[in-house]
């Protein structure tokens, strides 16, 4: 189990556990319990399980955004979502590099994602 789920975790694959969540729960959760994995693999196990109350996350990933985000926020995420730097984002939306940064990284806590390959991921 435990290479199973650092495999998943590496690849940012939330929505696979989501999608049999209810054949996976209680597996995990017994993972989950065990804690002898690394930290890293019991962190992504823990987001899997707080996904998994939010079903809304993976019926409507942008209305979920949309509801969870800033209109500032949700806004950067689209120009993530396009592939822009953060200086094209930046210079696009006239804030700093900072600001978008500061943005992707309260993007990536809102919606439970480490990274700009996960947000590409999860919304395409």
């Amino acid at each position: 189990m435990e290479h199973a789920v650092s495999v998943s975790r590496e690849e940012g694959y939330v929505q696979l556990f989501a999608d049999v969540w209810d054949l996976a729960e209680s597996i995990v959760r017994r993972f989950a319990k065990q804690k002898q994995s690394s930290g890293e693999v019991l962190a992504f196990v823990e987001q899997l399980i707080r996904n998994a109350g939010d079903k809304e996350l993976y019926a409507d990933r942008s209305g979920y955004a949309r509801k969870k985000l800033s209109p500032k926020e949700y806004q950067v995420l689209q120009y993530l979502l396009e592939g822009k730097s953060n200086a094209a984002i930046g210079e696009t939306m006239n804030i700093s590099v900072e600001t978008v940064k500061t943005h992707c990284k309260n993007i990536y806590k809102k919606l439970n994602l480490s990274s700009r390959k996960e947000v590409q991921k999860a919304f395409h």
